[in-house]
Order: C-alpha cells, then sequence, then structure tokens
C-alpha cells in the first residue's frame, strides 16, 4: 500500500521487540500510533513497549487503541475468528492506563461511537449513553512531556494548538479505518486513502514540532 521512498520507511519488527535502534533520528518529537494490539497482549506486554517508545524517545505523543475489561471478556471478533487469536487485556479508560505507566500522562481519550456518530445517525444518541461509551474501544491520547517549544509567547501556543488539532485529526482517521474494519468495508484503496491522509498530517506537523 505505502511503497518505501523518501519520508517513507518501514521497520519488519515485532513491537514486542526494541525496535527503537532502527530509528536513527535524534533529538526530535515523535507521534507513535498502536492500533488494534493491546487488546490481544498482557499488561506486563503493554509496560514494556511503553518502556521501549520512553526510553527511545524524549517528546513523545502515544495515541494507543484500548478495550474496556467488560468487552475482552464477552466480544467475539468474528474477523479474527480464523486466527484463533484472543482479547486477553483490557482498561477501563485512559486515567487508568495512566497510572500504569509513570513517565505518561493521561490528555484525552475518544471512544469508537463518536467516530460511529460522524457515518451512523443513532450513534449520535448512543455516544451520549455513558455505559455504551464506556465499553466502546477507545483511542487514548498519552504524552511523555511536552515538546519545549510550546511552552511560551503567542506564536508557540499557536503552534501547541496546531499540534493538538492534528492529534485530533489523526484521531478522526483512525476512527474512520475502525469503523470500515468493523464493517467489513476495509480494502486496499481505502486502506491506502486513509494512510496517505495520515501521512500528510504527518508531514504538516513539521512545521510545528
Amino acid at each position: 500500500l505505502l511503497p518505501e521512498s523518501g519520508e517513507i520507511s518501514q521497520i519488519a519488527m515485532s513491537a514486542m521487540d526494541d525496535w527503537s535502534r532502527e530509528i536513527t533520528e535524534h533529538d526530535a518529537p515523535a507521534i507513535v500510533i498502536i492500533e488494534g494490539l493491546t487488546m490481544y497482549l498482557s499488561e506486563k506486554d503493554v509496560k514494556e513497549i511503553f518502556d521501549v517508545i520512553n526510553k527511545r524517545f524524549e517528546h513523545v505523543t502515544v495515541l494507543v487503541e484500548t478495550m474496556s475489561p467488560t468487552m475482552v471478556k464477552r466480544m467475539k471478533e468474528k474477523s479474527i475468528e480464523g486466527s484463533k487469536a484472543k482479547f486477553t487485556w483490557g482498561v477501563k479508560d485512559g486515567k487508568e492506563l495512566a497510572k500504569l505507566l509513570p513517565n505518561f500522562r493521561h490528555i484525552e481519550e475518544h471512544s469508537l461511537a463518536e467516530g460511529m456518530a460522524e457515518f451512523i445517525p443513532i450513534f449520535k444518541l448512543l455516544k451520549k449513553i455513558k455505559p455504551v461509551n464506556n465499553i466502546s474501544n477507545k483511542i487514548v491520547v498519552m504524552e511523555k512531556c511536552y515538546n519545549p517549544k510550546f511552552r511560551s509567547s503567542a506564536t508557540q501556543k499557536a503552534n501547541q494548538t496546531a499540534y493538538h488539532r492534528c492529534n485530533s485529526d489523526i484521531i478522526f482517521y483512525l476512527q474512520q479505518y475502525k469503523i470500515l474494519f468493523c464493517t467489513g468495508s476495509c480494502n486496499s484503496q481505502s486502506m491506502s486513502a486513509l494512510m496517505r491522509n495520515l501521512i500528510n498530517i504527518f508531514q504538516s506537523l513539521q512545521n510545528v514540532l
């Protein structure tokens, strides 16, 4: 879908390995996306992934998809039945996740129900029902520390606003992907379009970070 060229490179490694040595950039702020993974791991595994991120990046924002413990116990996903994969770990919300990760703080979170509301009208109502919102998968935003460029002046505050707007755009596209995946509408064309949009957002961040 995304052949390597210029600013696009790929690392063929497990997320459980120490992939940090494969990244050559230093002292650059980073955004890490962990999507569709944590619910198949253990708490120990999740901590290890964040430990790699913490040691590698001085300034980093992590967008991580989480599943509630209730859904881990009760939900069966048809798309993974063939692989015999099982949901094994969940966390109530971003604040609970932050308690497990002392080097990161919880910034915000958005449920899959919020993303569904953009496409399916009934979810505009459902997302307001607390139990529905609580059990919905979430995209949690965790941050190690702020970029020092953001700490003062009107220009820097404007940069911070743009930075968080980009985060919101990334969350929106991740929600779109999950909706396509859950509805069986995910194909190479739609995936390529979503990834291109994400790359455009990352490129726009270069003017901010």
